[in-house]
């Protein structure tokens, strides 16, 4: 019920993003349409690449089972996209007309709630149509295509949220929270891909390389800091702390035009959305907490394995697979042998029938 309930509300919102970027303009639309393409064929090249790589660099074990491959190819695909959106929002964030503004100056009279069409940057308006392309796209991947986790109801929702929160942000043309918000993210991110890229390789104590582990730990750290302390402390209070009257044009030096109910309706909604994707956040922090205490009498395959993998371990998928041609080639020779046993007696049959008609 609710797997379809997410699913609805996922193809919901691209059909009206489209519809929107159609009525905008049809080369934004072309342009959101160009980049999901473009991330589909780089996404199949890099996991080709990433399946060929992961059985040579993985341990003896791992390598053995092409399910975990798959996952690792998947993964670190993933990890591709986020360090090539970490370095586009370095970019934005960091290029000489921001100078790092937007954050250092966040509730300032020209930085990140400035009252203007904030779509008008043309880098940061590229930047927002490759990730609704991406979230979009992401979310139909994680829907049909990849493996499913304990988490994965929250992760489809934290996709339906970000692409609800995104589109948002775009119509409100609220843009550089967006860019913020986003960049905070994606930093977290990389350090949890190549997290799980290592527990499938097993470069963990087993292997004596200790990777998984020592990435485990920083990932405790850097997504305290970043998910649990900066991005509610610094990015959402900034709206209540007086960026929603800024930017609405209720302030000295704001456009009334801009203050009209649509408008405070959509960064309101916008920052519900922000709520919710930091109390997802939260969950995660605790699921991350959870696996920790575990790992204090347990090995990293094995609290991976009970509290993130679920049911897509791969060890029980490659064993079901692996026995498949013995259960056929059983079933084949009883059923050669069963014809080798009847064989004879029809023939014994006709012999006696044969007999007997001579008599």
């Amino acid at each position: 019920m609710l797997d379809n309930l997410l699913t609805f509300m996922l193809f919901g919102q691209v059909g009206a993003l489209m519809l929107g970027l159609w009525n905008q303009s049809i080369w934004m639309l072309a342009e959101y349409v160009g980049y999901g393409a473009g991330s589909l064929l780089a996404g199949q090249s890099f996991k080709t690449l990433f399946k060929w790589l992961g059985p040579r660099i993985a341990m003896k074990e791992e390598a053995s089972k092409p399910r975990n491959m798959r996952k690792f190819a998947d993964q670190a695909w993933h990890g591709v996209t986020h360090v090539a959106m970490f370095g586009f929002e370095l970019y934005l964030v960091g290029r000489p007309a921001v100078n790092w503004l937007w954050w250092n100056d966040i509730l300032g009279p020209h930085s990140t709630w400035e009252p203007t069409d904030q779509s008008l940057d043309i880098p940061v308006r590229c930047f927002y149509l490759l990730q609704l392309s991406h979230y979009s796209f992401h979310g139909i991947s994680h829907r049909f295509h990849e493996s499913r986790h304990n988490d994965y109801f929250v992760m489809y929702s934290h996709h339906v949220a970000t692409l609800a929160l995104i589109s948002l942000s775009w119509w409100a043309e609220s843009l550089r929270i967006g860019v913020l918000v986003l960049f905070i993210h994606d930093s977290s991110d990389i350090i949890v891909d190549l997290l799980k890229m290592c527990n499938y390789l097993g470069l963990d104590s087993k292997s004596g390389l200790f990777l998984t582990e020592g990435f485990f730990v920083t990932n405790i750290i850097t997504w305290a800091y970043t998910r649990l302390y900066l991005y509610p402390s610094h990015l959402i209070w900034s709206l209540p702390a007086g960026g929603l009257t800024r930017f609405c044009g209720e302030m000295e030096g704001g456009d009334p035009v801009r203050s009209t109910f649509a408008r405070w309706a959509k960064v309101n909604t916008c920052l519900a959305l922000l709520c919710v994707v930091c109390a997802m956040s939260f969950w995660w922090f605790a699921l991350f907490c959870k696996m920790g205490y575990k790992l204090l009498t347990q090995s990293v395959k094995e609290t991976a394995q009970e509290e993130y993998e679920g049911n897509s371990d791969d060890d029980s998928d490659d064993d079901a697979v692996a026995q498949r041609p013995t259960t056929t080639t059983a079933t084949t020779a009883a059923t050669a042998t069963a014809e080798t046993k009847r064989t004879p007696t029809r023939r014994s049959a006709r012999q006696r029938g044969t007999k007997a008609s001579t008599d």
